[in-house]
């Protein structure tokens, strides 16, 4: 008779198909949010003047106001990207972040147990 620490029969197979299928139609999606070039542009002026922006320079209306970029890491990580691979590297980038953030996960949950089953097991088990 199973016990509660016996892995169901076809979780971990079923929970690997639907993490790589999410994993294929999420992260290698090609779709740009409408600011990507707006950020991308404010990443490159940032390292061509080797400067945090003070004031907006391409605002139709609020010219020369102050401004205070919450951004400029990812906005400077994403010049880079495009400057190095263009969209592909963008894309490179996206993806490289997702794998780096899933094996992140996976390394936290494998610190609380090494039973391998229990990493995909849900909740409801």
């Amino acid at each position: 008779m199973p016990t509660s620490a016996d892995p169901p029969p076809n979780w971990p197979r079923l929970w690997a198909l639907v993490l790589a299928a999410t994993f294929l139609s999420f992260f290698f999606a090609n779709e740009a949010d409408n600011d990507l070039w707006g950020h991308v542009l404010f990443g490159r002026d940032m390292l061509n003047q080797r400067a945090l922006p003070r004031t907006d320079t391409y605002s139709y209306t609020a010219t020369g106001a102050p401004w205070v970029n919450h951004e400029w890491l990812a906005q400077v990580l994403f010049a880079l990207a495009y400057g190095i691979g263009g969209a592909s590297g963008l894309l490179l980038l996206k993806v490289a972040l997702a794998v780096v953030t899933c094996a992140f996960g996976l390394a936290l949950i494998r610190r609380r147990t090494a039973a391998a089953w229990v990493w995909v097991r849900p909740r409801c088990c």
